[in-house]
């Protein structure tokens, strides 16, 4: 009886968070994208979220069904403390940044919004190229996308025979021992899984990638196919953030596409992880619709209130509807975890 009692109230009660799904309930121009992460600019409070594959134009019937609609391989938000949301899209046939990106997180350094955008191979989706972008914020908060720098072909992305390793899904850059650490994954070929991996790199030397360092289990070394596996059968997009008790969370979808939202915990940002924990078991969705790429985030969170999100598409087919391509937003109150 007391054993049941405490376990309900342990039990995670996630609820979506309807401020944010309301954001993404657009009518027209930007209608639903993929890819979400989220960075807040720190000398404004203004919060930038980073899309990739997006569909942009018209609905129909109240907003329920794509009207006159068309793709492009990335967009972007800013929501500032105050005032309205700002979308930002091309135009058909074009793209903000020029190449055909999918993005990854980002962080502000130096008044520039910097990330790493992925070319996906067209059978595989698999990445083929990752760049380094560098994007200048004008005066009044918009991003100058004509004068962005982009770095091609950075040294975040190598393949062994066994695996291939990628950087760029998360940075953690508050772990307030004076590094930035960032995660990506080590697609095990074979295997049908990937294996979470952490670099880490002083802000001063962000961009010069022959700084970072690569955790091998035992200690920072030079190369980056020796990282070591922190955990496993995790999402290509996922987040590792710092709670307030000084813990670090990992946030993912297990395997990548399920129903299955799982977290686990540390004591340092590149681990030891926990054994892992369900978040978020998603309910039934409909036929042909599926769930991926789940992830926190700190830009929208306080200290009481965790806010992830996970994607939902109706993958190898394009979406019918709005609600079956969007990224859905979710809280939760920390002290469950």
């Amino acid at each position: 009886m007391y054993s049941l009692f405490f376990l309900l109230i342990l039990a995670l009660n996630p609820e979506p968070a309807e401020d944010w799904n309301a954001c993404a309930a657009q009518t027209s121009g930007w209608l639903a994208a993929d890819g979400v992460y989220s960075v807040r600019r720190p000398e404004t409070g203004d919060v930038y979220f980073l899309f990739s594959d997006t569909m942009c134009g018209t609905t129909r019937d109240s907003g329920r069904k794509f009207g006159d609609v068309y793709m492009v391989n990335h967009s972007f938000w800013r929501v500032p403390e105050q005032g309205p949301m700002e979308c930002f899209v091309p135009p058909k046939g074009q793209n903000l940044l020029g190449g055909r990106y999918w993005l990854q997180d980002g962080v502000f350094l130096g008044g520039k919004l910097k990330f790493t955008a992925m070319i996906p191979q067209k059978k595989t989706w698999k990445p083929m190229q990752i760049d380094w972008v560098s994007l200048p914020i004008k005066s009044d908060g918009t991003p100058d996308f004509a004068n962005a720098q982009i770095r091609k072909n950075v040294p975040l992305l190598r393949e062994t025979p066994d695996a291939h390793f990628v950087f760029g899904a998360a940075i953690c850059d508050d772990a307030q021992d004076g590094f930035w650490y960032i995660f990506g994954y080590a697609d095990r070929k074979g295997q049908h899984r990937k294996d979470l991996i952490a670099a880490r790199v002083r802000p001063d030397d962000l961009e010069d990638f022959s700084a970072w360092r690569f955790w091998n289990g035992r200690g920072w070394v030079e190369e980056m196919t020796e990282s070591a596996s922190l955990a496993e059968r995790v999402s290509c997009e996922l987040s590792v953030s710092r709670l307030p008790s000084g813990k670090f969370l990992l946030v993912y979808m297990l395997g990548g596409i399920s129903r299955t939202v799982e977290y686990r915990l540390a004591d340092q940002p590149f681990g030891p992880f926990g054994p892992p924990k369900t978040l978020y078991k998603i309910p039934p969705l409909p036929e042909g619709i599926s769930a991926y790429n789940a992830k926190a985030h700190p830009a929208l969170s306080t200290d009481e209130e965790l806010v992830f999100t996970y994607n939902v598409n109706r993958l190898g087919f394009l979406p019918h509807t709005p609600e079956e391509y969007r990224p859905v937003f979710m809280r939760v109150r920390i002290d469950q975890l």
